[in-house]
């Protein structure tokens, strides 16, 4: 039986109605396939406490594929636990030569599958597309474990499909990242980028397996000092083509030492590397052996019995290679081209050598490594054994409660979790601004749109702005059509983009002082010019802000005193939501009296820079395409990841019906325009008499 696991059948056992982890990934858990990933969930599976129960979603990588497995639970046992595993599609991982994504096969099969599925505590994920996937489908608390260094799947030698889409993969981990109740980082150069998306998260490295290191050493043959290992998925990326020129350099150098190579793994370039080696003088092909794919009892044997471990990836493709931990932990020394130890594990003269890609190079650091001092090697990594590093790993914060948005309709008022939502017409919206601008204070107008209300639940600060508003407008069609289709009778849309002509139309008539602040100096300048042409007596100008860290910073009040200087009467805040608002509930009690709305890109509709859809894709709820189509990367995580989520509000609404919140809302402050039109009605009849 391997040291890794064995299997029940599955005819045997049932589907597990509730796990505390369920694990999402190319994975199966009858055999190994090559890979730091694969290699780290074995790992977790086997490390996690017992008392932890464990489901794995993952693939059949049967040889030609065994279509009795597919969609059956299997036990397998790893160590002291055992876990429930449901292959739902056939594949190799380590056949990069595919035409179809393999993640799109595997989240395919997730979705033929989904009924099949345990209520999961958590789900684990170890790719972006696959963690994307799960916040779609599964809406259960996400652990996302981040494996590659920036651009490791979208480089030009990148052999992910991610490589023909640069501009969105990063987009869509970012949106990943921030939805993450956790996320575990293995790469440390990506620490700090990825806490400005999730501030939580943390790095860990990844580790030995001391049983798998303990049972190699055991078995081993003798350590040979001049028996050199390759370990690894042979491709492009790996650079296995260097290693063969620089073991050419040690055997021209030293041909009498029994200098060997040996490569462990398969690949798409297995075929060009081995017609690569029989090219090569006979006295060096005749040293180079090419083992293909191979169980990791094998691999850690080698470890054990050889001289150095030789590593040639490209910069910036490994996290943190688990190979070099687990050499090091086995005694033998690394020699790794620089940008390939990321961790920085390897510690010249110690344990292994960093080297640049210079084939003559590398085979003089080869020959100083074979000479090092092997008892103190597996020391430098004796804090990476699997049992300390997995028990950290899975110990992850609970997700915290949120709030789950709901739109109800009662008494001729719509409401967004309690909160009053204005649905009046362009003249009712013109009087309502009219009476906060009379009642002398700053108020805050805000834009609801789809990506607002689905942020309501994640953004504590932008539900206080909310809860703040002295108006809340509805901006997002889906938002009408949902009103309507739970009774409104009359729901009217009013954007940001209108917003700011209308109320340019409004200055010139009412006198209003209208500024913009934020949005790029060119294009805010080019709004304010427009809009002084299309309303020649209108009083518009703009506000820089300069750039700000976040909402407090004291940069801000160069903003604020700009403001009270110039006594606006509406303000747009482009700043981006929920920046704008937080950034007006920060500072609201230092600021002028005015109307401030989060307006977002409404300066960039205004100058042209963007264009809106036209009104019969408005109109259907459409014009999220239209905009996808126009900035792809920066919207794709919005609109494809975030944005299905809105069912579940339309769910919970139609089926919530005529929501008590309703009813406990205050009035709307269409309101308390009503009465202020009614206040100037009254003194426009008594001037009139009198």
């Amino acid at each position: 039986m391997s040291v890794y696991a064995s299997a029940q059948s599955s005819a045997q056992l049932g589907a597990p109605k509730h796990v505390d982890w369920l694990i999402i990934h190319q994975f199966d858990a009858a055999r190994t396939s090559p890979g730091g990933i694969d290699t780290i969930i074995r790992g977790i599976v086997r490390y996690t406490p017992p008392e932890t129960s464990i489901a794995v979603v993952g693939v059949d990588t049967t040889p030609g594929g065994d279509p009795s497995r597919i969609g059956r639970w299997e036990q397998h046992r790893f160590g002291e636990r055992s876990i429930h595993f449901l292959p739902v599609v056939s594949l190799d991982p380590a056949d990069q030569s595919r035409r179809i994504p393999h993640t799109l096969r595997l989240v395919a099969g997730l979705l033929r599958y989904l009924h099949r599925l345990p209520r999961a505590a958590r789900v684990q994920c170890h790719r972006m597309d696959t963690a994307a996937a799960s916040l779609v489908l599964l809406r259960r608390p996400l652990v996302y474990l981040i494996h590659t260094q920036v651009g490791g799947s979208t480089g030009r030698s990148s052999d992910s499909f991610w490589r023909f889409a640069g501009k969105v993969h990063p987009a869509l981990e970012r949106a990943v990242s921030r939805r993450a109740v956790d996320v575990r980082v293995f790469s440390p150069e990506r620490i700090d980028a990825v806490r400005e998306w999730n501030p939580a998260a943390q790095a860990s490295p990844t580790w030995w397996d001391p049983d798998l290191v303990s049972a190699a050493a055991r078995d081993a043959s003798a350590h040979d000092p001049h028996r050199i290992v390759w370990i690894g998925r042979i491709e492009k990326l790996k650079d296995p083509g260097l290693a063969v020129r620089a073991f050419t350099e040690l055997v021209d150098a030293e041909p009498r030492r029994p200098w060997t190579l040996h490569f462990y793994g398969p690949g798409t370039q297995l075929e060009a590397l081995r017609t690569a080696v029989q090219a090569l003088p006979s006295d060096a092909a005749r040293r180079i052996h090419i083992h293909g794919r191979v169980e990791p009892t094998e691999v850690a044997r080698a470890q054990a019995s050889s001289g150095v471990l030789l590593m040639t990836s490209f910069p910036g493709y490994e996290g943190f290679p688990t190979v070099i931990v687990e050499s090091l932990a086995a005694g033998m020394p690394v020699v790794v081209t620089e940008g390939a130890d990321p961790g920085h594990v390897v510690i010249d003269g110690l344990n292994g050598f960093v080297t640049g890609r210079d084939p003559k190079e590398m085979a003089q650091r080869i020959r100083e490594a074979a000479k090092l001092e092997r008892t103190s090697i597996p020391e430098t990594v004796a804090t990476m054994s699997a049992p300390a590093v997995v028990r950290s790993l899975m110990s992850v914060r609970e997700p915290s409660e949120t709030f789950r948005p709901t739109l109800a309709h009662d008494h001729g008022t719509t409401v967004i979790d309690g909160m009053p939502l204005e649905t009046g017409t362009v003249q009712e919206l013109e009087n309502a601004l009219q009476a906060i601008i009379d009642a002398d204070r700053p108020e805050l107008v805000v834009t609801a749109n789809v990506d607002q209300v689905l942020n309501l639940a994640s953004s504590p600060g932008l539900r206080r702005s909310y809860e703040a508003a002295g108006l809340r407008l509805i901006d997002g069609m889906p938002l009408v059509l949902l009103a309507r289709a739970l009774g409104a009778r009359q729901v009217h849309r009013h954007t940001g983009a209108d917003l700011l002509p209308l109320m340019a139309q409004q200055s010139a008539t009412r006198g209003w002082r209208i500024v913009i602040a934020g949005g790029s100096s060119d294009v805010a300048s080019s709004a304010v010019r427009k809009l002084r042409e299309q309303n020649p007596s209108a009083w518009i100008e703009r506000v820089p802000f300069p750039h700000l860290s976040d909402v407090s910073d004291e940069a801000s009040k160069s903003v604020v005193e700009d403001l009270q200087r110039r006594s606006p009467d509406v303000v747009f805040l482009c700043l981006g939501s929920p920046k704008q608002e937080e950034w007006f509930l920060h500072w609201r009690h230092e600021l002028p009296s005015a109307v401030y709305i989060g307006a977002g890109a409404a300066v960039d509709f205004a100058a042209g820079a963007k264009s809106r859809a036209p009104r019969a894709i408005q109109n259907a709820g459409l014009e999220w395409v239209w905009r996808l189509s126009q900035e792809p990367s920066r919207l794709a995580s919005r609109y494809l990841i975030k944005g299905p989520r809105f069912l579940g509000v339309i769910a919970r609404s139609l089926v919530g019906g005529q929501d008590s919140a309703a009813r406990r809302a205050p009035a709307p402050i269409r309101a308390e325009a009503a009465a202020h039109a009614a206040v100037v009605a009254e003194r426009d009849s008594t001037m009139v008499h009198s």
